[in-house]
């Protein structure tokens, strides 16, 4: 595209050049005025079309295509920014939304407290990036409803993103159902994960699991405990929008650790 705006750019130049010999052979005044004046050329080629009917033909045509051109142009552009701001909203979302499930699952935070965060992330982003809601994933007892939202996402991808954000608010109202009716049967024992506090100096004991650690000062931190130094250092990997974050902690500082397990209740 840039070689013909360059090609019609010389042919504009080379039109508008002859046109304006012309009018300077015609008269001194009428050169003059197509130089300067910004109609003169359209009134001089219309009163002398004799004289100046192929320049200025050339001219027109080759200004015509290339207004034509800048419009494409413009308007491929825009379009292209706001699918790279639609695509870079979507990745923002479902990072969030896949730390908040490894959250959830690995115990270190609720289901309830995993919502709210959605909702504030979603908030930021969307104020950030004032798109479209972006994609909630789907999960499996769903089904007949995400194959919906992925046709929905053929001819539409922010109606695919409502579509989703919709199957998972269906999803979690079957599961609070369910919780709800779990609360009305008689209790009995089961076994669930929950954080047992423990002696930071055995943690070799708990390598590949899950681990909460409250230092002195304070300070917290959760993730996968991958491997404990020679000088006893704990090891902790964290997830952190599809990345890993490892770090290393002496037990010396450690107020309080608490490993994952599963207990019966």
């Amino acid at each position: 595209m840039e070689l013909l705006f360059a090609v019609l750019g010389v042919i504009a130049l080379a039109a508008f050049v002859w046109l304006l010999v012309v009018a300077f052979q015609t008269d001194i005044l009428w050169g003059l005025a197509c130089l300067f004046l910004p109609f003169a050329t359209l009134i001089f080629g219309i009163l002398h079309w004799d004289r100046a009917a192929k320049p200025f033909l050339a001219h027109l045509g080759s200004s015509f295509l290339a207004l034509i051109l800048t419009w494409v142009f413009v308007g491929s552009m825009v379009q292209s920014m706001d699918s790279g701001a639609m695509q870079l909203q979507t990745a923002e979302i479902q990072a969030l939304q896949q730390d908040l499930l490894h959250r959830v699952q690995t115990g270190q935070m609720t289901r309830g407290e995993a919502e709210d965060e959605m909702r504030r992330g979603l908030k930021g982003i969307m104020a950030a990036q004032p798109v479209q809601p972006a994609a909630v994933s789907q999960t499996a007892p769903d089904r007949g409803r995400g194959i919906a939202s992925e046709a929905v996402a053929d001819l539409d991808p922010a109606a695919a993103l409502n579509a989703k954000i919709e199957d998972a608010v269906a999803l979690e109202d079957a599961h609070r159902a369910q919780e709800e009716a779990e609360k009305r049967t008689p209790a009995q024992p089961r076994l669930v994960r929950s954080y047992v506090a423990k002696d930071p100096r055995g943690a070799n004991a708990d390598i590949g699991k899950t681990v909460r650690l409250r230092m002195r000062n304070g300070l917290e931190r959760s993730g996968g405990l991958i491997d404990v130094s020679r000088a006893g250092e704990l090891l902790v990997e964290r997830r952190l929008h599809g990345g890993k974050v490892v770090h290393t902690i002496d037990p010396a500082i450690v107020a309080e650790y608490k490993v994952l397990e599963w207990v019966q209740r």
